[in-house]
């Protein structure tokens, strides 16, 4: 499962890599993210609620934060 990620002002973000998924409610609750962006993206992993995102028309996903917010959160 290997989709774009963009912030909520088009800007590049990542892509997902993993899903953490409660099966018996039927969400996302986490999204795993491997950067494109910042410093060393192959070396960092980001995780992201679920709802903080939404799909857009093209199958992408849209965070809803800006690619410098996304960037400040890197756990």
């Amino acid at each position: 499962f290997s989709k774009s990620i963009t912030s909520n002002a088009g800007e590049p973000i990542g892509k997902v890599q993993d899903l953490v998924v409660d099966l018996p409610a039927g969400r996302i609750v986490y999204v795993l993210i491997t950067p494109g962006v910042g410093p060393n993206p192959q070396d960092s992993i980001y995780v992201a609620p679920g709802r903080a995102f939404t799909w857009k028309e093209d199958g992408s996903l849209m965070l809803k934060a800006s690619q410098k917010h996304f960037l400040a959160s890197r756990v």
